[in-house]
């Protein structure tokens, strides 16, 4: 009896120990309380992710992992109101600029109506739809809210039919919308209030398309998701509303285009901690300044509410002490993003607290539980969070380490990612170390090898992928009078493209000496490279990157060579431009038994079969490890087992081989 008593207590006191338990108890029995169906959250400690989980099923009623997209509804409002703030910043627009009227920055964007047109509509600012203050209540009107005036009149609601008034026979765009509300009465003067409102951040997505000249969704990819790494964030397809009376036959949809800057984009856990992080200014790169930290928390004076511990902010609640959040709102699932502050130029401050700085909770269902209350106060209760930041589970596939050397590898990035994803382990201060793309299953998909730096490296490294070869020349002069030097170069063909050959470049800032010069270019298979790559050698140059890729009999070879001004001799290289499978093999193991590395290789298309570029140099290596016919499976078996041997990957290149299956061939090495 003793025994088992000595062990249940035993057992008891580890599991208390187990950092970040308290939270996840209470955080299940909130879910069961309030009869969530799912959920994922996370929280943020200083500038880590110290927890993640996913619980439960979507809406489609699969069960959520941490990489399922939700619909993020308000915090819609966040990007949107950033840009603004980033334009304003800028100088490319000023917030107290009309938006309406022949004067405003939306001059084409009329009345539908003539007669008794609201004149207070030629008043309305940038700042009052910043700041949710242009005159709309839909809480005290019979309006409803017109951004959902389709989806509000299939669930039942009275209210006018904005299609029907303005007979259209398409769908409603937002411009539609809101032509139609300039016609209708303000609920008050602009100015003098500040109430939520969806048609205002609308508006504010067509002004930056205004100003900008590019779509309301790439300018903020481009300008803030990408640059905070995060890449699984989008537009949704639908806007889906909270179902009425939980009756599970009733839909409440509209398009997300139609409500795009203001309940329109969907993301997840990992990509919304990515963007605490851009805002505060706790990594290596922050989406805001100094001043746009100082509007964002600004409270303003025309609203009756400036003796209030809080206020409505552009894009987020805020309080007194600087920390800013984001709740549902009506027809829209439960969610919750919390950030304590405090914001960019106090970075010292965040870090030396290790304390819970950020807190994301998406939730499926609407119960209109006092989630931020009940959620901080279980944080509260945490007091042992784990150490690990769980942001590397989202960029890895793979972990390794040998001695102080940490790599780790990525097996599939989506064309479309790789901008984001390079700066996402950037973020992370990791470095690229490899990277190859190729076609496989109807996409062009690409697998990076990354190293762990201890210094910053966000800035000092630009890659790039879809280039033509005029742009990849324009670039590389651009990018070279900011000291950026082309460094890798790897031609692939792309789904995005029409299946066209193109680039991808690696660009790194001060990467060459003064005494170092770069030819790069692309030629002809096989005899005017052979040719080429023969004069240059004489020269003192040897290839560093050598892609090739194949249409017909036809092959293109794009290559950079490199030479050393200082060299006293040449390098000694061996290249070859086509090898077949079963060659490979044996030309690896014989140069390595002649003191030659491998120090590039590359696959392409030849007729179904997988052929191989590679370059060898002369460096005497102690052991390797290549195999260029495993799977993805066994090639994670066979990283863990090297690992142990001191081995880690330098080279991985992915092939479809003969019979269409997806093989990696790997080259591993002890690291440098």
């Amino acid at each position: 009896m003793r025994m088992l008593i000595f062990v249940y207590v035993f057992l008891s006191a580890a599991t208390a120990q187990q950092p970040g338990l308290k939270f996840e108890e209470g955080f299940q029995e909130f879910l069961n309380t309030n009869k969530y169906n799912g959920a994922q959250v996370g929280v943020m400690v200083a500038n880590r992710l110290a927890y993640a989980k996913a619980h439960g099923k979507g809406h489609d009623d699969t069960n959520l992992d941490l990489l399922a997209k939700h619909q993020i509804s308000a915090i819609s409002k966040a990007f949107t109101s950033i840009a603004i703030l980033k334009l304003h910043d800028e100088g490319k627009l000023t917030l107290d600029s009309k938006v309406f009227g022949t004067d405003g920055i939306l001059p084409e964007v009329k009345p539908l109506k003539k007669e008794n047109i609201d004149k207070r509509i030629y008043d309305i600012t940038v700042e009052n739809l910043l700041y949710h203050t242009a005159g709309w209540d839909y809480v005290h009107s019979s309006m409803a809210d017109p951004m959902l005036n389709s989806a509000l009149l299939k669930r039942g609601e009275t209210t006018q039919n904005i299609s029907k008034e303005m007979k259209l026979v398409t769908d409603e765009t937002s411009r539609d919308i809101i032509r139609y509300m300039l016609s209708e009465r303000l609920d008050y003067t602009p100015g003098t209030k500040s109430v939520i409102s969806n048609l205002g951040y609308v508006i504010l997505g067509r002004i930056i398309e205004e100003v900008t000249d590019f779509p309301y969704e790439d300018y903020v990819k481009t300008n803030i998701l990408f640059p905070c790494g995060m890449m699984h964030t989008r537009i949704g397809k639908i806007h889906r509303c909270v179902k009425h009376d939980n009756d599970p036959a009733f839909k409440c949809e509209v398009t997300s285009r139609l409500v795009d800057a203001a309940l329109g984009w969907e993301s997840n856990m990992y990509d919304l901690a990515r963007f605490s992080q851009c805002m505060d200014g706790s990594v290596d790169f922050s989406i805001i300044s100094d001043k746009m930290a100082n509007m964002l928390l600004h409270k303003q004076k025309a609203v009756p509410v400036q003796h209030s511990d809080t206020w409505i902010g552009p894009g987020f609640h805020v309080n007194n002490k600087g920390a800013i959040w984001i709740e549902s709102e009506r027809y829209t699932n439960d969610l919750l993003f919390y950030h304590t502050g405090p914001f960019h130029g106090k970075l010292k401050s965040i870090l030396e607290r290790h304390k819970p700085t950020a807190l994301i909770v998406l939730l499926e269902g609407q119960n209109y539980a006092p989630i931020k209350y009940l959620v901080r106060e279980m944080v509260h209760e945490e007091t042992n969070w784990p150490s690990e930041n769980l942001l590397i589970d989202d960029v890895a596939d793979v972990t390794l380490k040998v001695g102080n050397i940490d790599r780790i590898i990525k097996y599939e990035i989506n064309e479309h990612h790789i901008k984001p994803y390079t700066h996402a382990i950037g973020q992370l201060r990791y470095d690229i170390k490899w990277i190859h793309g190729h076609m496989f299953s109807g996409s062009s998909i690409f697998t990076v090898i990354a190293e762990k730096t201890n210094i910053p490296i966000y800035d000092k490294v630009i890659v790039e992928s879809g280039l033509s070869e005029k742009r990849l020349q324009t670039q590389k002069l651009h990018l070279e009078k900011s000291n950026y030097n082309l460094t890798f170069l790897h031609t692939y063909r792309s789904y995005t493209h029409d299946k066209r050959a193109v680039f991808l470049a690696i660009y790194r800032k001060h990467a060459y000496a003064n005494t170092t010069i770069i030819r790069y270019g692309e030629e002809h298979y096989t005899q005017p490279y052979r040719k080429l790559l023969h004069l240059f050698e004489e020269r003192g140059f040897y290839p560093t990157s050598q892609s090739i890729v194949h249409s017909g009999y036809d092959g293109l070879v794009s290559f950079i060579l490199e030479e050393d001004l200082t060299s006293k001799e040449k390098k000694s290289f061996k290249s070859y431009c086509e090898i077949g499978h079963h060659r490979l093999n044996n030309l690896v193991m014989s140069s390595f038994r002649h003191g030659r590395r491998l120090k590039y290789l590359d696959s392409s298309n030849y007729f179904g079969k997988p052929v191989f570029s590679a370059i060898f140099v002369k460096e005497k290596m102690n052991k390797i490890m290549f195999n260029s016919n495993i799977n993805e499976a066994e090639l994670m078996t066979l990283l863990t087992d090297q690992q142990r041997n001191g081995l880690l990957p330098s080279i991985i290149v992915g092939y479809t081989d003969k019979y269409g299956d997806l093989k990696y061939a790997t080259y591993l090495e002890p690291p440098k």
